[in-house]
């Protein structure tokens, strides 16, 4: 029985191929079988923030005419000028907004699908367009928090200290609650005088957990009374 090649499958036949060709047929077979990591705190992503677990927004308001306005309007006549947490799940800065609170408040997102995270990105307006109030409100230093099943914290590694219960994050008793544990992944030390605007961190390599929800915890500020967050992302994989 002859069991040699054929021709199309010998060395002579194979480096005559286009080079070119064959990377591209690499690259999509990397893709396939290892995607990139990708950004899932987007609205197009179906990330949504969690109110409940949610600091509240600086300046806004909850008034009879605003709930009028809202109901004959379709939007909120009086907070018009308000940004909502929502504004983080946008990828547009060009505009300036930021979502305001307090100088150590928390946002809540829920993704679409349990991931497990390769990096967190925080951006910002640049340091020259803004003002020195506004540049104080940036904010410093902030962990990320995911959200972890009671069986899964036994047997991540890290202290106990980086471990806080949902409760302890909740700022609205109305809704569904959060049922678990929040495990720390990521501390962030950010200075957008010392770097880019857009600077990326990387989480706790021992904590290979998904997760479907995200709390970002701001602990400090460059100085300001409020805090004001323009835009996150949360990379990683399904």
């Amino acid at each position: 029985m002859d069991l040699s090649l054929p021709p199309k499958c010998t060395p002579a036949y194979l480096s005559a191929i286009d080079l070119s060709t064959v990377g591209i047929y690499q690259s999509i077979w990397r893709t396939y079988h290892h995607p990139p990591p990708r950004n899932f705190a987007n609205h197009r992503g179906g990330a949504s923030i969690i109110p409940q677990y949610t600091s509240r927004t600086h300046g806004l308001r909850r008034t009879w005419k605003g709930a009028f306005w809202s109901y004959a309007l379709g939007y909120d006549l009086e907070n018009n000028s308000i940004n909502s947490p929502e504004v983080l799940l946008e990828t547009d800065l060009r505009d300036g907004r930021c979502w305001e609170t307090e100088r150590r408040g928390h946002v809540a997102i829920r993704l679409a699908n349990p991931i497990l995270i390769s990096s967190v990105v925080l951006d910002h307006v640049p340091l020259d367009s803004l003002s020195p109030k506004a540049a104080a409100s940036v904010p410093r230093k902030i962990s990320v928090w995911i959200l972890v099943e009671d069986e899964e914290v036994t047997t991540a590694i890290g202290p106990r200290e980086t471990s806080r219960t949902p409760e302890s994050f909740r700022k609205q008793k109305n809704g569904p609650a959060l049922l678990g544990q929040f495990k720390q992944v990521v501390e962030i030390s950010y200075d957008v005088s010392k770097g880019p605007s857009e600077q990326v961190f990387y989480p706790n390599p021992h904590l290979n957990i998904k997760s479907s929800v995200v709390i970002f915890d701001v602990e400090d500020n460059h100085g300001g009374e409020l805090t004001c967050l323009c835009w996150i992302g949360i990379l990683g994989n399904l």
